[in-house]
C-alpha cells in the first residue's frame, strides 16, 4: 500500500519524512520535471545530520473518483503501521506533508499519539486539505472518496490546533499564494493551524524546488527545522543536567 524509500540513513539521528500529494509520486512531486527529488536533495544538504525518507502511496485521482471502495483509510493504516519503524530511537521526527500527504500525515500522527508517546515531532502541512470541498470543486468525487465527513475534518483541525501540541507535535502550515489546481481545499487562511506561511506561486509548484535560488517553501521548511531541532537539543541538554 505504501513504499518507503530511504534517501539518507543515519541511525539515531532526527528523521525527515516526505509524503507527496494527490496524483503525486515519492520523487516526481518534489522537484522540477527534469530533476525529481530536488526538494529532498536540497533539504538533506541543508541538514546533513538528519536521516531522510520519502514515501509513495496510491494517490490517483481516477481511482478516488471511480472506485467507491478506495478511501484514505487503508493508506492511513499502512502509513501508521510504518510510523513505529520511522520513529524508533529517534530524538526528533519531521514530517513534510504536501497536499493530500499533509492530511494523511495528520491523521496517522493523531492515531499514533493516541497509542503512545511520540518523540518531538514537527509536521508541515503544505496546502493540506483540512476542509472538505464545497462550491467550485474541480473533483467532487475525491472529497467523497476520501471516506471522511465534514465532522471528521473539523475534529482533526481542532486536534491540530490544540491536543497535537500536548502530544509533542508542532504544526507549521504553508499555503500557496495562488490557489491553483486544488483551490477549494482549505483555501481560507483561518482553517490551518498557526504558524501560517503564505508563499508565492501556486499549488502545483509548492514542492517543486529548483536546483538553486531562494525557493520560499524550502526556506520556510528549512528554517523551521533549524529552530525545532535547536529547541529539541536544548531541551535534551536540560533534561540530562536535571538527571545529574
Amino acid at each position: 500500500m505504501i513504499a518507503l524509500h530511504p534517501l539518507v540513513e543515519a541511525p539515531g539521528a532526527p528523521h525527515v519524512v516526505f509524503l507527496h500529494g494527490l496524483e503525486g509520486d515519492a520523487f516526481a512531486s518534489w522537484g522540477p520535471r527534469e530533476r525529481p527529488g530536488m526538494f529532498q536533495a536540497r533539504l538533506s544538504a541543508a541538514h546533513p545530520g538528519c536521516a531522510t525518507t520519502t514515501i509513495g502511496y496510491p494517490a490517483s485521482v481516477a481511482r478516488f473518483k471511480s472506485d467507491p471502495a478506495f478511501t484514505l483509510a487503508p493508506i492511513e493504516a499502512a502509513f501508521g503501521a510504518a510510523l513505529d519503524g520511522l520513529l524508533a530511537e529517534r530524538p526528533a521526527v519531521v514530517v513534510v506533508g504536501y497536499c493530500l500527504g499533509g492530511l494523511l500525515a495528520a491523521l496517522a500522527l493523531r492515531a499514533r499519539a493516541a497509542r503512545g508517546r511520540l518523540p518531538p515531532t514537527l509536521l508541515f502541512l503544505m496546502d493540506a486539505p483540512l476542509l472538505l470541498p464545497e462550491r467550485d470543486d474541480p473533483y467532487p468525487e475525491i472529497g467523497a472518496g476520501l471516506g471522511l465527513t465534514v465532522s471528521d475534518m473539523a475534529d482533526l483541525t481542532l486536534w491540530l490546533r490544540g491536543e497535537a501540541g500536548t502530544a509533542g507535535i508542532r504544526v507549521v502550515s504553508i499555503l500557496s499564494e495562488a490557489p491553483g489546481w486544488l483551490a477549494p481545499y482549505g483555501r481560507d487562511a483561518a482553517s490551518p493551524p498557526a504558524p501560517l506561511h503564505v508563499v508565492p506561486g501556486d499549488h502545483l509548484a509548492l514542492a517543486a524546488a529548483p536546483d538553486t535560488g531562494d525557493f520560499a517553501p524550502l526556506a520556510v521548511v528549512s528554517g523551521a527545522i533549524d529552530a525545532f531541532l535547536a529547541e529539541v537539543f536544548l531541551a535534551d541538554q536540560a533534561g540530562h543536567r536535571n538527571q545529574r
